[in-house]
């Protein structure tokens, strides 16, 4: 078993809930799996920075005119850009970790900004 800590802030909850699981056929033989994240599309729609960007409330700090950008959006305060790239990768990365917590919070009131500890089955590195 390995333990992680993490931390979650009230913008990353709010990211958090708006990735989308989506339903795979299971007959297809594709996967062995029924529900997934699409790696593509975490969020749903098309740029990953407009989707945190919605998810947090700082859309309207957008460069009006960057969502037509083939690039995607594109934020002048660049820190601003950075902050949500960290948020995206940290969330990735602790993926299974969060979804336990979901799982595990469910019941119990729901995940609320804070550091938590979970276990994954996995052999500690």
């Amino acid at each position: 078993m390995k333990k992680n800590r993490i931390k979650l802030t009230n913008d990353m909850l709010k990211v958090i809930s708006s990735i989308k699981v989506r339903e795979n056929d299971y007959n297809e033989g594709i996967s062995h799996y029924i529900a997934g994240i699409d790696a593509n599309s975490v969020y749903g729609g098309s740029d990953l920075l407009e989707d945190i960007s919605m998810a947090i409330g700082c859309y309207d700090k957008r460069i009006v005119g960057s969502e037509d950008d083939s690039h995607g959006i594109i934020f002048e305060d660049t820190d601003l850009e950075n902050k949500m790239y960290d948020m995206h990768e940290y969330i990735m990365k602790n993926l299974i970790n969060i979804e336990n917590l979901l799982h595990y919070w469910s019941n119990k009131g729901g995940l609320t900004e804070g550091v938590y500890n979970t276990i994954t089955l996995q052999k500690e590195e």
